[in-house]
């Protein structure tokens, strides 16, 4: 069922400036994922199986699909995730635009094997208070074991791309209300590789205290996290450019 509040929907409306010239895409993609979805909100997330099962009459190539999906996930319209080495899709708050959800039994398609804690990285959903404590322990095993095999042997100074990611942890607990930012080190760390090649790190910093703490409308429906920080990379080199040249201004007066 596609809920009439998608027309008026905020997330849905950010593709807009999200997808740039593949918004009206994006936006007529996400409604016939809803449809092709299961009753958990699921179906296969690669790339691939979506054009081919889901739009197969679309023109557009792979890589449209992929860009497409990719601002789904930034605004907040869906998930991308992966079990056991498969590639799998969940539609966000899923619940709550459906009916007959108590007619359902079991989802052929694997939840994510961690639940994300409500701010982390590509998880809009307001998880309930009572979640389960066991696999968010779980999740920061893992978290802290992916840390570590990046870490290297001790005594070496950290690559700049840990020690800006774990900069990055504390300006988010500090900066979003003591929330806990989730990293997936070994993806994170390729999309920060990529983003130093253009920033020094010091700027790349000014830009991730620009992001957690604006209030652009822009902002509402997303977690402000990795993947943020470079969809809308340019947008924050603008803003604090400008900021940069009112401040030179007013010192040369």
């Amino acid at each position: 069922m596609i809920s009439k509040s998608l027309s008026t929907s905020r997330r849905f409306a950010h593709l807009n400036t999200e997808a740039g010239d593949l918004a009206e895409f994006s936006q007529t993609l996400f409604t016939l994922l809803v449809v092709h979805a299961d009753d958990f909100g699921r179906l296969s997330g690669d790339t691939f199986t979506i054009k081919h099962l889901v739009f197969p009459t679309s023109p557009r190539t792979l890589e449209h699909f992929d860009t497409a999906l990719g601002a789904l996930v930034r605004v907040g319209l869906i998930k991308r995730y992966s079990v056991n080495g498969n590639d799998y899709l969940e539609i966000e708050r899923w619940d709550d635009h459906q009916t007959g959800l108590h007619k359902r039994t079991k989802s052929r398609v694997p939840e994510p094997q961690f639940p994300e804690i409500p701010g982390n990285s590509g998880n809009f959903q307001n998880f309930p208070a009572q979640l389960n404590r066991t696999k968010l322990n779980l999740t920061e095993v893992v978290m802290n074991k992916e840390h570590s095999l990046l870490a290297g042997s001790a005594g070496k100074p950290p690559a700049p791309t840990r020690e800006f990611l774990s900069w990055f942890q504390g300006e988010y607990k500090k900066r979003r209300s003591g929330a806990t930012y989730f990293v997936k080190w070994p993806a994170h760390s390729a999309i920060v590789k990529k983003l130093l090649t253009t920033f020094p790190e010091d700027r790349l910093k000014k830009h991730a205290v620009l992001l957690l703490t604006t209030n652009e409308e822009w902002t509402e429906g997303t977690d402000r996290g990795i993947e943020v920080l470079s969809g809308k990379i340019n947008w924050l080199e603008e803003r604090l450019s400008a900021w940069e040249s009112k401040q030179k201004g007013r010192q040369s007066v």
